[in-house]
């Protein structure tokens, strides 16, 4: 016989505490409370909605007929007016002659004096006067952004 180990009689206190604490998988095998299973549908409802979506098919399938019956007379439509059509000749388109032109030579390219302008011609257009003045603008617009930039950047 092996005698009793001392070590064995001593409470070492580890017991106590995990008594006293509730143990993480308790829980478990306690039975859920039974819900209330949901409501089904009662065969009438059913009913209705089985007749509700065999009309909607049905409605889808006349919409496609419809659809097709439209599609196929354009077709249809549309070959007999290609047959009607008589093919066309091409337009006769006239002939031009060739123009022949002769090189120019540097040499016997002599031109002369200016011709000279009238006022009117040298006058500026109203398109140039506008295109002055947005350059104008452009610049004084340059100026100021540029004195703002220098301005902020010494401040």
């Amino acid at each position: 016989m092996v005698p009793p180990d001392p070590l064995d009689d001593l409470d070492s206190g580890w017991d106590d505490e995990e008594s006293e604490e509730p143990d993480l998988d308790d829980g478990w095998d306690v039975a859920a409370p039974e819900e209330p299973e949901p409501a089904g549908l009662t065969p009438e409802e059913r009913a209705a909605r089985a007749a509700r979506a065999a009309a909607r098919k049905e409605r889808q399938r006349a919409k496609a007929a419809e659809k097709a019956a439209r599609r196929s007379e354009r077709k249809s439509m549309a070959r007999a007016r290609q047959k009607s059509k008589a093919p066309r000749e091409p337009s006769a388109r006239p002939v031009k002659a060739p123009v022949v032109r002769e090189p120019r030579r540097v040499a016997d390219a002599d031109p002369g004096p200016a011709p000279a302008r009238s006022p009117e011609a040298s006058a500026p257009t109203a398109r140039g006067r506008r295109d002055r003045q947005l350059i104008a603008w452009l610049v004084v617009a340059l100026a100021i952004a540029a004195g703002v930039a220098v301005f902020l950047w010494k401040r």
